[in-house]
């Protein structure tokens, strides 16, 4: 996944995509309504962290397709500072459930971003 930030003002979004073949996206909007979000991005090159542990949040959309399921989405928003560092990231956000597990997304993917 590629992502360009020429604005600030517009937010990083992650999609929690359903698979449509089992309900195991019923089983992660549970918990991650009650859960901690934390949004990191570090240097493409030497991992340096630019954002490290920062607060996420979760909101929810009605999926464009049918306006019945809404899907959910995690975001960070950035400051006006993030434009003085230009070049290619890696991103993840971080997610502590109440019992204290923990999932890194995306899964299986990089979330690569390029400030411009």
């Amino acid at each position: 996944m590629n992502y360009i930030i020429k604005d600030y003002k517009k937010p990083i979004l992650l999609r929690i995509n359903k698979d449509g073949r089992t309900k195991a996206h019923k089983i992660l909007e549970k918990l991650l309504i009650n859960s901690k979000i934390r949004f990191s991005m570090y240097d493409y090159v030497d991992f340096n962290p630019l954002i490290d542990m920062e607060n996420a949040y979760i909101t929810t959309t009605k999926n464009s397709l049918s306006n019945i399921d809404e899907e959910f989405l995690l975001y960070f928003k950035f400051d006006k500072n993030i434009m003085e560092y230009k070049g290619h990231y890696i991103a993840e956000f971080y997610i502590e459930t109440e019992e204290g597990d923990s999932l890194i997304l995306p899964i299986g993917d990089t979330l690569n971003v390029y400030i411009n």
